[in-house]
């Protein structure tokens, strides 16, 4: 192998290269995976796998529901239900697959492991009715039930 020798002072200089930050890695891994007529907002890395694992299971219209479940979700389960889902044979609904299997292995893992719990975050606690004051002049609280109701009724005018 020959050796290259420069004149003191015009030797090449070396590339340095900088650290990227994790929005420019995640939208290099992105750009595979995205059409760009379509907007996307993800920030954070659990939104970018609920959203490639969309993709694997050919399953656009329940992003959201994968992005959550990468949130909440153990990734080991993830995995292996989704390796399941793509691997099965002639399989028609790859995203219900998903979802059988992750709950059969979530299910299993539980009756080893009885103190797991796992939550979603997704049931919502109705709200409490909040009662409705009078804007009537002249009345300060209502005497009876009768004269509360009317006052709610015509509430919405005032």
């Amino acid at each position: 192998m020959a050796m290259i020798i420069y004149p003191a002072g015009q030797a090449p200089k070396k590339k340095v290269q900088s650290l990227k930050g994790m929005s420019s890695i995640l939208e290099s891994k992105l750009s595979e995976y995205i059409d760009n007529t379509e907007k996307t907002n993800i920030n954070h890395e659990f939104q970018d796998y609920g959203y490639r694992l969309a993709m694997r299971l050919q399953d656009n219209t329940r992003k959201a529901l994968y992005i959550k479940l990468s949130q909440a979700v153990p990734r080991a389960f993830m995995e292996d239900a989704a390796a399941f889902a793509t691997d099965y044979p002639h399989a028609k609904n790859k995203g219900k697959l998903f979802m059988w299997k992750l709950h059969e292995l979530v299910s299993e893992y539980k009756l080893t492991h009885p103190e797991f719990k796992l939550e979603l975050g997704m049931k919502r606690k109705p709200k409490k009715a909040k009662p409705v004051k009078s804007k009537l002049p002249g009345k300060s609280k209502p005497s009876s039930k009768s004269s509360l109701q009317s006052d709610q009724q015509f509430s919405i005018f005032s």
